[in-house]
């Protein structure tokens, strides 16, 4: 009887194909492949075709992982989105488990924790903790080097403790002047996800997901003026000022699903 096909290699075969349309060449795909692996180990194992479980809220059948395409003209980026679990997924060992790996990426691909290092305590979960802890993502595309990032999870103390987990977070890494371009506080917007490139370059950004409840078709055009401080260049107040101009392409509208 032939094995049940793994969640490993059906991320592989599908990633290799991606690699394929996209016209990477072998040695791209390799080190787009061995990453995988390395982030997929704790579940990579287990059949593709069972119910999982952990409920991770990365996709809507509660896969850890999926693909997606980031395109500017000729030039397409191919990223990966993963949640490391624990041995026993809770929020707590998954955290753990995303505490290990941000060590193993730092020790195998020069990747810089210092900015993760200075918020990295409001974000562990506690009891009251809804949906995920931590997730990782890794962008590539040829001749770049290969990013990454961290997702967090502001409502980690509590939805009622988001706001303030933000703002923190915010003050921490400099961006103390850049609370007011947050959507406002109340019942109808929650911050969802924090997301940290994991690189010293100047040139790292903080994103800020803010979750819109019972928004009108008029509302994102008035949302996207008011809240350009949810995309934020990862350069402490010290340097350029904050503001449309050096934001640039970095905005992104906030979106109440999980980001790709």
């Amino acid at each position: 009887m032939t094995a049940p096909v793994t969640l490993l290699e059906t991320g592989i075969v599908r990633l290799a194909a991606l690699c394929e349309a996209l016209g990477f060449e072998v040695a791209l795909t390799d080190d787009a492949v061995k990453l995988f692996i390395a982030l997929a180990g704790s579940w990579g194992r287990r059949a593709a075709e069972s119910p999982p479980i952990w409920a991770s809220d990365i996709t809507d059948d509660h896969s850890p992982f999926k693909f997606s395409l980031a395109l500017d003209g000729c030039r397409a980026e191919l990223r990966f989105l993963l949640e490391v679990q624990g041995d026993e997924p809770s929020h707590a060992t998954n955290w753990a488990a995303g505490l290990a790996m941000n060590r193993r990426l730092a020790r195998e691909h020069d990747v810089d924790l210092s900015r993760l290092a200075t918020i990295e305590e409001l974000f562990a979960p506690t009891s009251a903790c809804p949906r995920f802890s931590i997730w990782h993502a890794v962008s590539l595309r040829p001749a770049a080097a290969h990013a990454f990032k961290v997702y967090l999870n502001p409502q980690a103390r509590g939805r009622a403790s988001a706001r303030a987990t933000v703002e923190e977070a915010l003050c921490r890494l400099g961006f103390a002047s850049s609370i007011a371009h947050l959507a406002p506080a109340g019942d109808r917007a929650e911050p969802r996800y924090f997301s940290l490139d994991l690189t010293a370059r100047r040139e790292a950004r903080i994103k800020v997901y803010t979750a819109h409840f019972d928004a009108t078709s008029d509302e994102p055009a008035q949302g996207s003026k008011l809240q350009l401080g949810d995309c934020l260049p990862c350069s402490p107040e010290r340097g350029a000022p904050l503001g449309p101009a050096n934001l640039g392409r970095s905005i992104r509208r906030s979106l109440p699903w999980p980001p790709g």
